[in-house]
């Protein structure tokens, strides 16, 4: 049975009309890459033992690194090739190893194909067993639960299955675009995953408004209910597109799967078509190359491991100096090289401009391509006009004139001015009483804040100092199953 409704929910904000963020319906097929570099973590999985040797000789599908004692999915050459070498490096503030594959330039595509794969007609054990084997289980914010150890939510626990197609972030990937052509695939993974799941209803999908044709309404399985909301940041987050979808809190420092969700992109729905049908393992991985210091927004599908070098290289403008981040404009991390790879669970690429120039009176400028969401810009009002992301302040950091910006764009409700003047004070705990636990940290206090201040900065350390002392203490995700003496 299908069901249309619209949710429209407080806060966010519409980033719109962003110079580097039009990508266009084209997904290029990248050339190969001399080398990949694969981590043996990637996505929600601890590290996996490594089952090559230097100078081995890999094929593109081939497990490389799988561990079942621990909670983990199996990761794979992405290209056929011989191992070179190994290699570390860092990835938030944490050493990560990885197996460096050179390429083999006398076989370019395929893979090797997973075992019993080949059709839809599958039981749920059985798919599960190829979700695993094909790596697909990784994604997601918690992971897709099956008898193996791949996610903090057990089979029987599931209530809800999710599927975000919003894409709010500034040069988030654009999922809706990943539909074209391939409807079909989406409905049949999509089914393969109700089953694993054995969800029958409280299936949900949801998409921003205007896409009611992006999905052919009566070919949806039965049970699942479509959701069309406003496509603002961050209601593309896994907590808030949950409670878009089930209408159930997330808990205050939680993951959808405390609630019984599990959280998937249509991205993710069609690998799972892949594994299954096509025994394909999760080798390649759409990504959206975006911001104002690219040449041409792309969306590209590259293999896993893929150097961001070699990807970038000849698309980046000449004369200035770029911030590269793993995820969207407002959530992404910063790389400590720019040969670090792609791995299987990224949506984006953002490339913004550095800029570290201090910008005397800025508001007093018209203002027509600034992005703030100050009145004093006529940016504010002139909405189809191409706007500018960089990593500037905009203007000096003042102290904080109670305009409410942070209140009215925080979509939980939250008064992030009172939590920085409460840690910068020395009262971090008394932030506790006013909420702070139940911020998602998605920034867009910082981004409003007219004076400047550091608000989700400010919030994190209070976040940390209360955890520390042992006020509060939330472990979610592997942190979780790592004090539950499960890693």
């Amino acid at each position: 049975m299908f069901f249309l409704r619209r949710r429209l929910f407080k806060g966010g904000y519409d980033f719109r009309s962003l110079e580097g963020g039009d990508y266009g319906d084209l997904i290029e097929r990248t050339e190969l890459p001399d080398k990949v570099i694969i981590p043996l973590k990637q996505g929600f999985s601890a590290e996996t033992d490594c089952l090559v040797v230097k100078g081995e000789r890999v094929r593109a599908g081939q497990i490389i690194g799988r561990d079942d004692h621990t909670w983990s999915s199996p990761v794979h050459a992405s290209i056929n090739g011989v191992v070179e070498h190994f290699e570390t490096f860092i990835e938030g503030n944490e050493a990560h190893y990885g197996v460096v594959i050179r390429r083999d330039h006398s076989d370019e595509r395929g893979y090797v194909p997973l075992p019993g794969a080949g059709s839809a007609d599958k039981s749920p054990d059985e798919i599960g067993d190829l979700l695993y084997l094909a790596g697909v289980t990784a994604l997601g914010p918690s992971g897709i639960p099956s008898s193996h150890h791949t996610s903090d939510l057990d089979l029987k626990d599931v209530k809800f299955l999710v599927v975000n197609g919003l894409s709010g972030e500034p040069f988030s990937l654009p999922q809706e675009k990943l539909l074209y052509g391939r409807e079909k695939e989406f409905m049949t993974g999509l089914q393969l995953i109700m089953r694993l799941l054995r969800l029958e209803d409280n299936v949900h999908i949801v998409l921003k408004k205007g896409l009611n044709k992006c999905l052919n309404t009566e070919s949806l399985p039965g049970g699942v209910k479509l959701h069309f909301t406003q496509n603002r940041y961050p209601f593309d987050m896994a907590e808030i597109v949950t409670e878009i979808a089930t209408g159930l809190p997330v808990p205050d420092g939680g993951t959808p799967s405390e609630t019984g969700s599990v959280v998937v992109t249509i991205q993710d729905v069609i690998h799972a078509y892949e594994a299954v049908v096509l025994g394909k393992p999760l080798i390649e991985r759409v990504l959206a190359v975006g911001g104002p210091a690219v040449v041409k927004p792309r969306l590209m599908k590259v293999p896993v491991g893929t150097p961001m070098d070699w990807l970038l290289a000849g698309n980046l403008k000449d004369s200035i100096e770029a911030r590269i981040l793993v995820g969207g404009g407002m959530r992404g991390e910063p790389v400590e090289s720019i040969g670090h790879p792609v791995e299987r669970n990224f949506l984006a690429i953002s490339i913004l401009e550095e800029n570290r120039d201090r910008e005397f009176l800025s508001f007093l400028t018209p203002g027509f391509s600034l992005l703030s969401t100050s009145r004093v810009y006529l940016s504010n009002f002139f909405i189809r006009l191409t706007r500018h992301a960089e990593t500037n302040l905009q203007g000096e950091r003042r102290p904080c004139i109670y305009c409410s910006y942070c209140e009215d764009l925080c979509p939980r409700g939250l008064v992030p001015h009172l939590y920085s003047r409460q840690v910068r004070y020395g009262f971090a705990e008394e932030a506790l009483k006013f909420g702070i636990e139940a911020c998602i940290e998605c920034g867009l206090c910082s981004f409003a804040c007219p004076s400047k201040l550091p608000l989700l900065e400010d919030i994190k350390e209070g976040k940390s100092l209360i955890e520390e002392s042992g006020q509060w203490s939330h472990h979610i995700g592997l942190k979780k199953l790592e004090e539950e003496g499960k890693l």
